[in-house]
């Protein structure tokens, strides 16, 4: 039961994977080296370095119509393919890029999504190269059987698979190159799919290469949010302290004065006492 699960798992992240070349997720670049940024999406626990011509779509629910207008107007050939990203947000893309010229074709420009699932138990990398094996030899739009092989890159080891197969695109039916990567870190299962059209692929080939020798994982963050309520309370906590400090200060100062005046009464009475003794 728990590898049939598994299996349906691994079929819906494969299937996602090869669709979600036409839309996808991804954070700022942070730093820029040469001609390559590096992107870390510290949410999800992976980073990877990309060319500085690739286009990053951030598909975040509170700003992701505005991304898509932006993407949209820099690049109009790609806006039914980009008005599609909305829908990966539950689909689980967690990063997307792409890079589109003139030269290539606007229905299929070359990308790479990167999606991960946590799971419940604790796979092998073994188990999940066998299951993606079998379910990718039963796509009956591949052009020849996938090759697949055991790599080693920043993240730790990978299983790398390479088919082409025909990927249907509005009225056109294109034939396209997939590198796709399957990694297991704990619970953590990823898939990093890198895609361009067949006649690409000889040119994209150094340039997946590098990409997913980038490909690493980092420390996951945790962002705390805080509601209104919460903010409303601690602010009257806080003002609850500051008035408590501001009573202690008082009453601090006035028990300063009572002494500073208790000892001049007393001195007052020492001098009346010496005048009558005169």
């Amino acid at each position: 039961m728990i590898l049939k699960s598994r299996f349906r798992l691994l079929l819906f992240l494969v299937v996602m994977g090869l669709l979600s070349v036409f839309s996808g997720i991804t954070m700022a670049a942070t730093t820029v080296k040469g001609e390559w940024k590096d992107y870390t999406v510290s949410a999800e626990g992976f980073a990877l370095a990309l060319p500085i011509g690739w286009t990053s779509l951030d598909l975040d629910p509170e700003t992701i119509e505005t991304s898509i207008k932006k993407v949209t107007k820099e690049n109009p050939e790609l806006g039914a393919i980009i008005n599609q990203a909305e829908g990966m947000i539950a689909q689980g893309v967690k990063f997307f890029a792409f890079e589109f010229n003139n030269t290539q074709s606007a229905a299929f420009p070359t990308s790479i999504n990167v999606i991960r699932q946590e799971l419940p138990n604790k796979p092998s990398l073994d188990e999940m190269a066998k299951l993606t094996t079998k379910q990718l030899e039963k796509m009956s739009n591949l052009e020849k059987k996938p090759t697949h092989r055991r790599i080693k890159i920043k993240a730790g080891e990978a299983e790398e698979f390479s088919y082409t197969m025909k990927v249907k695109s509005g009225k056109q039916t294109i034939a396209v190159s997939f590198s796709q990567y399957v990694i297991v870190n704990q619970n953590d299962l990823f898939i990093i799919t890198l895609a361009t059209i067949q006649n690409q692929a000889a040119k994209y080939a150094p340039t997946f290469k590098q990409i997913i020798e980038s490909f690493q994982l980092v420390e996951k963050t945790v962002a705390v949010e805080v509601d209104a309520n919460q903010e409303e309370s601690i602010s009257a906590d806080e003002a609850e302290i500051g008035t408590a400090e501001a009573t202690d200060e008082a009453v601090v100062v006035d028990e300063a004065d009572a002494a500073d005046a208790e000892e001049a009464a007393v001195d007052e009475a020492e001098v009346i006492d010496e005048a009558d003794e005169e």
